[in-house]
């Protein structure tokens, strides 16, 4: 098995590009959630140090240079079980990654690259897309049917700024399916905020960046959207069964 962390680890100020909203608390809460990935793969699932690829957005000057780094490593990995984390930006009216400035413009990714980096990959894939409008890369998926598990911390018309990680690794410890769904989404005329439910429970970190939120939508337990998708594959990345 292997896992890949892109983090974005850039300032907000030489980040801010089309489609980005500045929000302050992304930097520190990406590094922040990539240590406690990371804390989990070595110490609970005995990961070596050699099978987690660790990506920092602030190093590469191009996105094209994040995705041939990803494709490497992935066509190194082509018949292993991948976990892919990415904590960052995400985007909306053309969905993908929004990696941060090099001096002459925005980084983005896009999700139809990732997806034909992904197309000669065998294995199985657990993606962690701890995002805004995370969901909308599932259709970018459509050549790993019944080898993928996504999660995504909103969905494809909602932002975010709630890792969705504390509802995958808590269940993933206890050897449970981590099945987070949206709790309540708050709105105003510019966007749609999910918020899963595991953050009323105290894992909530974050703000609000000064917004203004007029309506709030509160889903009864059978009406909560999910945020998960694909194949029931938690088991890869559960912790051995102790005797």
């Amino acid at each position: 098995m292997h896992a890949i962390l892109l983090i974005f680890d850039e300032s907000e100020e030489k980040a801010a590009g089309s489609e980005v909203e500045l929000c302050h608390c992304i930097r520190d809460n990406s590094l922040d959630r990539s240590k406690m990935l990371i804390r989990y793969l070595r110490k609970t699932l005995g990961f070596k140090k050699s099978q987690i690829s660790f990506l920092r957005t602030s190093k590469f000057e191009t996105a094209l240079a994040v995705a041939k780094k990803l494709k490497s490593i992935i066509d190194e990995h082509e018949s292993d079980n991948i976990l892919l984390y990415y904590s960052g930006h995400g985007l909306s009216d053309y969905p993908g990654w929004s990696l941060g400035k090099n001096q002459n413009s925005a980084k983005f990714l896009f999700y139809e690259l990732l997806g034909k980096i992904l197309k000669s990959f065998q294995g199985k894939l657990v993606f962690i897309n701890d995002c805004c409008h995370a969901l909308s890369v599932e259709p970018y998926l459509k050549d790993l049917k019944g080898r993928y598990l996504l999660f995504g911390a909103s969905r494809a018309g909602s932002v975010s700024n709630v890792s969705i990680l504390d509802a995958i690794l808590w269940p993933w410890q206890h050897r449970l399916q981590a099945l987070p769904k949206v709790y309540l989404s708050r709105s105003n005329y510019e966007y749609t905020r999910d918020y899963p439910l595991y953050c009323v429970r105290g894992s909530y970190y974050g703000c609000d960046c000064g917004t203004t939120l007029p309506r709030e939508e509160r889903f009864s337990p059978e009406e909560m959207p999910s945020l998960r998708r694909g194949s029931d594959l938690d088991f890869l990345f559960f912790p051995p069964e102790t005797r």
